[in-house]
């Protein structure tokens, strides 16, 4: 039988002799209550969440670690959300974890980009982490949708006509036609025109 995963983080903390007295505890029936997990499997985020705001970050850590590593793929997204924001929050208190903080907190706003901690207080040197990390995430988001994997830039998707459709000519039609016009106000104009009066006749030699 698969012990709870509440359980199995308690009994890893046995050591020595005291790890072969765990099926003689389970046989007498002796239960732990246990405080990462709900009797249906679920992650227990209130109870995490109350723990870290104890001051209980070990425990946390190791419930969330645990979980996540025991879940995978199958924890809900909502869970994911909370276990990345926490784990990101643990080891951003520990400027020796900056790194695996800036992890959390970019998986955290790959599931939710425009996530804030609106709802933990924190310090400033945290705050700044993770907006930093959020920054960073924002930027690389940037650079992904303008280049490809190779670092080359992604080229703009060109127009194409549809199929079966052919070039328009009717800017020709438009010119030919404004030609003609223009050519026959001309001609018009200058018919208009007053007939000049005959020029004087001039005949050589006298009368």
């Amino acid at each position: 039988m698969e012990l709870p995963l509440d359980l199995r983080v308690y009994f890893n903390n046995f050591k020595g002799p005291m790890r072969l007295a765990i099926p003689l505890l389970l046989s007498f029936g002796v239960l732990f209550a246990g405080t990462g997990v709900l009797p249906n499997g679920k992650l227990d985020m209130p109870t995490l969440q109350d723990a870290y705001k104890e001051g209980k970050l070990d425990e946390v850590k190791e419930n969330l670690e645990v979980y996540l590593k025991e879940k995978g793929d199958g924890a809900g997204k909502g869970e994911l959300i909370f276990i990345n924001k926490y784990l990101g929050l643990i080891y951003a208190a520990n400027p020796n974890d900056r790194s695996r903080a800036d992890s959390y907190f970019s998986q955290l706003l790959t599931l939710a980009p425009t996530f804030e901690l609106t709802d933990t207080h924190v310090s400033k040197d945290i705050q700044d982490i993770f907006d930093q990390a959020k920054k960073d995430f924002q930027r690389a988001q940037e650079y992904n949708a303008h280049h490809d994997a190779f670092g080359n830039p992604i080229e703009a998707p060109k127009e194409e006509a549809a199929p079966g459709s052919k070039p328009s000519h009717a800017w020709v039609w438009w010119t030919a036609g404004l030609t003609t016009v223009a050519a026959g106000a001309s001609v018009a104009a200058w018919m208009m025109q007053p007939d000049k009066p005959p020029a004087p006749a001039h005949f050589a030699g006298a009368f």
